[in-house]
């Protein structure tokens, strides 16, 4: 078993106090090959030593002695439709969620609280009857250095997709396990197709699936995934 210290800044968060799910589960993904499923088990904390351990069949994160997440190799099991036509994207009328609306406005991957220079800025809206989406151009500040783009920010990037896509923007749901494959890491100096559609809906969890094309039409990487609603007080 390999045993390593991971530390999550506090730029990547999702709530305002801790790490985003998305984000955290691509740390994870990095230690396996193929694709992965990550359960999140307990909000992952910001700014603080973990660790991360891992063999040849799952990579588990803890801080102390209580398991933030684990990973372990899957299979994905959803179809993935073509990538969707920019303009459909460009000239849809959906709307998102405003810094007074949003249930996450500071989160690092769709919050409108963010700036372009620090978080990713991914605003999914409605663009026909099923899916939602948006054009993501990646600021130079989560390039890595060859000019690509880090697995663990394809994962991010994959992630809140799959909330919108449920169109409930008032409710606040969190990412209860997301499984994923990176097929490339793409040059990040081009525009990314990020799309988002529901799967079904069972009792208080929420299915759905996302993905991320090049500028080309190719998929670059999918997700599956589980959020769950927060239990009324």
């Amino acid at each position: 078993m390999l045993i390593k210290t991971v530390t999550i800044e506090d730029r990547y968060n999702g709530p305002p106090n801790s790490a985003n799910g998305g984000y955290t589960a691509g740390l994870l993904a990095r230690e396996l090959r193929g694709p992965v499923q990550v359960r999140l088990l307990s909000p992952p904390p910001l700014a603080t030593p973990l660790r991360l351990e891992t063999d040849s069949a799952m990579a588990s994160l803890f801080h102390d002695d209580t398991k933030i997440a684990e990973a372990t190799v899957c299979q994905l099991e959803s179809r993935t439709p073509e990538c969707p036509d920019e303009e459909r994207i460009v000239n849809a009328h959906g709307t998102y969620p405003d810094i007074h609306h949003h249930q996450l406005p500071s989160c690092f991957v769709c919050g409108p609280a963010r700036s372009a220079e620090d978080g990713l800025s991914i605003f999914p809206i409605p663009f026909d009857d099923h899916g939602v989406g948006c054009l993501w151009r990646p600021h130079k500040s989560v390039h890595d250095g060859s000019g690509r783009i880090p697995s663990e920010i394809l994962w991010a990037a994959m992630d809140c997709p799959g909330y919108f896509a449920h169109r409930q923007p008032e409710n606040l749901m969190l990412l209860g396990s997301m499984s994923a494959e990176i097929f490339n890491l793409p040059k990040a100096d081009q525009t990314f197709t990020v799309w988002g559609w529901q799967d079904r809906v069972d009792g208080r969890k929420y299915y759905s699936t996302t993905a991320i094309f090049d500028q080309q039409g190719q998929l670059c990487g999918k997700s599956e995934q589980i959020w769950i609603t927060l239990r009324p007080n």
